[in-house]
């Protein structure tokens, strides 16, 4: 799902007895309605989260909310949560294209590009949405055919679906073992 059709996800459009989320066309990127069924780990965490909503805030509408708020502007959260997952921010120097890492320990003010030695840095980091890039590599790397991961994703056209299904080294020695086995 997109970072807005997460942030603005209701329980109306839940139905844990069928174990879907039925976004329609208002809520989606396209304006084209799409069925994500729950499964494994993120069934359970959508249920969990029913759990503390009926508990602590039984008006909120919203499945992800802080305080019984919709969850606004979550970029810190994002950064912090990255930090305890042991990634370092990462900057890009906007004079020579030097990718920097900052070092622990040392603030972002301090930081200065080892190569040309500028201090023109950009953050180049993850972001929430690379997600949906893993996403959509994941299920082609599952076998699911390319028209319903296209399907699932919310993605209308090839072209677009194309630039998130991002083919790296591996998957091309994949291809290579597959071929040879197959002349076996």
């Amino acid at each position: 799902m997109r970072k807005n059709e997460i942030e603005s996800l209701k329980w109306s459009v839940v139905d844990l007895i069928e174990g879907k989320i039925i976004l329609e066309s208002g809520i989606t990127k396209n304006e084209e309605p799409r069925i994500i069924y729950l499964t494994g780990e993120l069934y359970q965490i959508i249920l969990k989260q029913k759990a503390i909503r009926d508990k602590e805030y039984p008006h909120c509408p919203y499945v992800f909310f802080r305080d019984g708020k919709k969850v606004g502007d979550f970029r810190k959260v994002w950064a912090s949560a990255l930090l305890k997952c042991g990634h370092r921010p990462i900057f890009k120097c906007k004079n020579c294209k030097g990718v920097i890492e900052l070092p622990e320990g040392m603030k972002r003010k301090d930081l200065v590009c080892y190569e040309c030695g500028g201090g023109n840095l950009k953050k180049y980091d993850k972001i929430f949405h690379d997600l949906r890039r893993t996403a959509v590599r994941n299920m082609i790397r599952a076998g699911i055919p390319e028209i319903v991961a296209m399907k699932i994703s919310g993605h209308k056209t090839r072209s677009v679906f194309d630039r998130y299904n991002i083919v790296n080294e591996e998957d091309l020695k994949r291809a290579s073992e597959k071929i040879s086995n197959l002349h076996k």
